[in-house]
């Protein structure tokens, strides 16, 4: 069982240092959210969810090690999570395990409190976008003066002419 171990603590690693990329990405798409800037947030999205197929290919690997941990064990795999295995291997690999653990939910922590600003910066543009538009669809109407579109002929609208004087 003790060569699963440095397995899961390198996979674990690798995810922590991923979610940390994340978060990077996060923290830059609220400043293009904050600046309205739609096509720096859309390629940071592409660059996040890029990071994050990474992220889930990782966290596979760390299931299927859960998995034979719990076999060679003897144990059933609900209980092989890392707190699991951190109770079932020595003090020194369970410290390891404990701090990772940590590092890995207050990094995730982080990006539950960003991920929910930037959701707050999203509502607050579509509300407003939601305001101007119930504005100009509410504005009366007004006749526009002579030329394109008017209604000054007729009840018709006008064309434009087709020869220019200059």
């Amino acid at each position: 069982m003790g060569e699963l171990f440095p397995d899961l603590i390198q996979t674990l690693k690798a995810e922590l240092a991923l979610y940390r990329e994340v978060a990077q990405f996060v923290a830059s798409e609220r400043e293009a959210l904050a600046g309205r800037d739609p096509l720096a947030v859309l390629d940071l999205v592409r660059r996040k969810e890029t990071v994050l197929l990474r992220i889930r290919t990782l966290d596979e690997t760390r299931q299927i090690i859960c998995r034979r941990v719990a076999r060679v064990s003897g144990a059933s795999a609900e209980e092989m999570t890392l707190e699991g295995i951190q109770k079932a291997c020595d003090p020194e690999m369970a410290g390891v395990l404990a701090d990772l653990r940590g590092e890995l939910r207050d990094c995730l922590d982080g990006l539950r409190r960003m991920n929910d600003q930037n959701s707050h910066i999203c509502r607050q543009g579509l509300e407003s976008v939601r305001l101007i538009m119930q504005a100009v669809s509410e504005a009366p109407a007004k006749e526009s003066v002579a030329g394109y579109g008017s209604k000054s002929r007729g009840g018709r609208a006008s064309a434009p002419s087709r020869h220019w004087t200059t």
